[in-house]
């Protein structure tokens, strides 16, 4: 296999220039920097720059032992980093979902140095918390001021001092 990127020719993926180059497409690319292995994708005005498939599995993955698994970044007006869209009209499905293996981590967590840390928009509501499968406020566990809990009643409680199990607060909603 041969092939040509930029100023440098690449036969059978080793570079005459002794960089270790994939092909992907009908282009050659470079996969080692001086901060590791990487595959890089390049798209014109139009198209994607890297696109994974798959009929069962993961379609992209990205891990790393001590950083973000996958970023995006973005510069265009109104459009995000990172965006998950699930086409299924039928069944329950999310966009985007995440999942954190630590009591004390979050699954998802927003922020932002001048805005809001999360925004959300719904037909049917703008935000939704699950009920959890007790009654009352939280009577075990070590909570956080400023956590929200809806009984299987569904009413709400507002943590506003942390401990076990935190100082809880009904949340009286009006008519």
């Amino acid at each position: 296999m041969k092939g040509r990127q930029d100023d440098h020719a690449c036969d059978c993926g080793v570079c005459c220039c002794r960089r270790t180059c994939v092909f992907a497409g009908n282009r050659w690319f470079e996969t080692r920097r001086p901060f590791g292995s990487y595959v890089q994708g390049l798209a014109g005005k139009a198209g994607n720059g890297v696109e994974g498939v798959a009929d069962a599995g993961v379609g992209v993955s990205g891990s790393s032992k001590s950083n973000d698994g996958i970023v995006g970044t973005s510069g265009g007006d109104r459009r995000s980093g990172v965006f998950g869209d699930h086409t299924d009209t039928i069944r329950v499905t999310f966009g985007v979902s995440g999942r954190c293996q630590s009591p004390k981590g979050a699954g998802v967590f927003g922020f932002s140095d001048f805005g809001y840390g999360g925004q959300f928009s719904g037909m049917r509501a703008p935000l939704r918390l699950q009920p959890g499968t007790t009654v009352g406020r939280p009577t075990t566990g070590n909570h956080q001021a400023g956590e929200f809990f809806v009984d299987e009643n569904g009413d709400l409680f507002f943590c506003k001092l942390g401990g076990t199990p935190g100082t809880w607060f009904l949340v009286l909603l009006g008519a």
